[in-house]
């Protein structure tokens, strides 16, 4: 037998073009995931396709080292307010002419602004995380761990600023 053109029942193959069930309708267009998948698990955990990294796109799962990096870049950013406020109160000057301004509005100001930048920053690498930049042959995720450097380098020059000026 070379080609058998019956289908378990008898029928023929005349009947499979009805079996398209593609709409036409190209999923890939729309970058954001349905309101469905953000609700659930989701399903997007990385782009398949190098024609989709060329744009951004929105994921609607993310690996465990991303969430971490996320927590860890608030948590530095929290702590380097709470340091900031303490070296204030004990004399120190804020140097930086934006936090400066919030910080004269009050503390409440300070650390809601610094919330807000630190995760706005947060927010956008997160949503941009499979991007490559060509340049410098980097992920923009690899921007969490950049931000992580240079927060622990600040919480560590303040633990410094604290050990010699406060305690």
């Amino acid at each position: 037998m070379i080609f058998n053109t019956k289908l378990a029942g008898g029928r023929g193959l005349d009947h499979v073009s009805n079996l398209e069930r593609r709409s036409g309708r190209d999923r890939r267009r729309n970058p954001l995931p349905g309101l469905r998948y953000m609700w659930g698990r989701g399903r997007r955990l990385n782009l398949r396709r190098r024609s989709d990294r060329r744009r951004p796109a929105v994921l609607d799962r993310y690996t465990e080292g991303m969430f971490a990096g996320i927590i860890g870049v608030l948590a530095l950013s929290i702590l380097d307010a709470a340091l900031t406020l303490l070296l204030i109160d004990n004399g120190a000057v804020e140097l930086n002419p934006v936090m400066a301004y919030f910080l004269s509005r009050g503390q409440v100001a300070f650390i809601g602004a610094k919330y807000l930048f630190t995760s706005t920053s947060v927010i956008l690498v997160l949503l941009c995380s499979h991007v490559f930049i060509q340049k410098p042959g980097i992920y923009l995720r690899s921007l969490l761990n950049f931000f992580i450097g240079c927060f622990g380098l600040v919480v560590v020059w303040e633990l410094i600023l604290m050990y010699r000026y406060v305690l």
